[in-house]
């Protein structure tokens, strides 16, 4: 028979493996080492009209996070090319809906394609990156759910993050 404390572990190791996400270089890196982000474009394909957050400020702030990180990354590439960034899914956190379901994290989710800036051909497969915050289980976990300016702002980071690490690796 378990005991309580072979359970209690087996479920907080599911927990934390579930809260795991990682992003892995999805450019062949012999590729993404010639590339010099000119331009990073976002669009959202949502078809929500009422976001916690202005789906214009949602899409200003991804651009702006996704495009620092990226233009630093790229200084030395000789192809410029454009990011573009089609977000299709977008769920911020709030208290009220993690104290009802134990259990809540904001993430964001998008198309990425990489085009060449100056014949607009598309240079590789597009793939999909996310951004998330940390899981926050629970109901006490719902105390550490922050307002939907700062959720964006978490989520934006680790989106910038990610796609960052899927074009041009560590």
């Amino acid at each position: 028979m378990l005991s309580r404390r072979k359970i209690l572990c087996g479920l907080g190791a599911a927990l934390l493996l579930a809260g795991c996400n990682t992003t892995t270089q999805l450019v062949e890196s012999s590729a993404a080492s010639t590339y010099r982000v000119a331009s990073v474009n976002v669009s959202s394909s949502l078809t929500r009209k009422n976001t916690a957050v202005p789906i214009e400020q949602i899409i200003s702030t991804l651009k702006t996070k996704s495009q620092s990180a990226l233009v630093g990354a790229s200084r030395n590439g000789d192809v410029p090319v454009v990011v573009n960034v089609d977000i299709d899914s977008l769920y911020i956190a709030n208290p009220g809906a993690g104290a009802l379901l134990g259990s809540t994290a904001s993430s964001v989710a998008g198309a990425v394609t990489i085009v060449d800036a100056v014949s607009g051909e598309p240079l590789g497969d597009q793939f999909r990156v996310l951004g998330v915050t940390e899981a926050r289980p629970t109901v006490f976990g719902a105390a550490a759910i922050k307002p939907p300016q700062q959720e964006l702002a978490i989520i934006s980071d680790d989106f910038a993050k990610r796609l960052k690490i899927a074009i041009f690796g560590e």
